[in-house]
């Protein structure tokens, strides 16, 4: 059914890219510093920071403003998502660029489950030079989809200089999402994950000292899709039951997965490998 519902989506993304071109692509023009679509009504584009966190490296952020009702997606989009592509090789007197994704949330139908950010999303980059004595140009083309009761893709072409000279506000903006960044649990042992097989294959997952219940989203290997979970408070943890959709002959015994939570005040990632 998953697969399916891939499939469907990927013929609505081609129909809105061939809708897109039959208007001169409005849904993707761009300009020197932000990109807005005329049909979805976003807004795209590159922002600067003060400083880094990191004292060798330059921070910016790429920053998506949507409407009511729309939004875009994760590196993981789930069933019927589309997930965002950065290409950072027109950029000059650049050695290296790090995308950060900050936690999502998750957008559950029945029968569509999608992963992605409403309104606002800003995405931190860590620029490092290739030499620090010299100005930076970076030069991002991206492509996108966004979506509502249709999905409709972009792309925008964004270019912007550092060290630059933030807009008011800009550095604070950055930061608020440099810190929705999933980082690793301050207890190893506060995540636990199980694979219990059978004809209704679940994953068990818990998250200890829990002080609300975030959001869960699990990657997993190939041919593995997961559905809502369901997750349910127990004393200071979170426990959680996801049903698991496998390939025939597929198991997750010995696999990896990746669980990050989100919640107002959680952004943790770990990775797990099921006994």
């Amino acid at each position: 059914m998953k697969r399916n519902v891939w499939r469907l989506s990927g013929l609505r993304l081609q129909a809105a890219r061939l809708f897109c071109l039959a208007l001169a692509c409005l849904s993707g023009a761009a300009i020197a510093e932000a990109a807005t679509s005329s049909i979805s009504g976003e807004r795209v584009t590159l922002v600067a920071a003060e400083n880094a966190p990191d004292a060798g490296a330059l921070l910016a952020g790429i920053r998506m403003e949507m409407k009511d009702g729309w939004h875009t997606y994760w590196r993981m989009p789930g069933d019927s998502g589309i997930a965002p592509t950065f290409d950072w090789s027109g950029s000059k007197n650049v050695a290296a660029v790090e995308l950060l994704w900050p936690a999502p949330e998750r957008f559950d139908a029945k029968g569509d489950n999608t992963v992605g950010y409403a309104r606002e999303i800003v995405w931190p980059v860590l620029v490092r030079a290739a030499d620090p004595a010299k100005p930076v140009t970076l030069k991002l083309a991206m492509s996108y989809g966004v979506c509502s009761n249709i999905c409709v893709p972009g792309e925008a072409d964004l270019a912007l200089d550092l060290p630059g000279n933030p807009a008011p506000g800009t550095d604070a903006l950055i930061r608020r999402y440099l810190i929705r960044v999933p980082a690793a649990p301050a207890d190893a042992n506060a995540v636990s994950a199980k694979f219990i097989a059978g004809a209704k294959p679940l994953l068990e997952v818990r998250l200890s000292d829990a002080h609300e219940v975030p959001a869960l989203i699990v990657e997993g290997p190939a041919g593995a899709w997961f559905g809502t979970p369901k997750a349910a408070r127990k004393g200071g943890a979170v426990a959680y039951a996801v049903p698991v959709e496998l390939d025939p002959g597929k198991t997750l015994k010995g696999a990896e997965v990746t669980l990050t939570f989100s919640g107002p005040a959680t952004a943790i990632e770990a990775k797990r490998k099921l006994d």
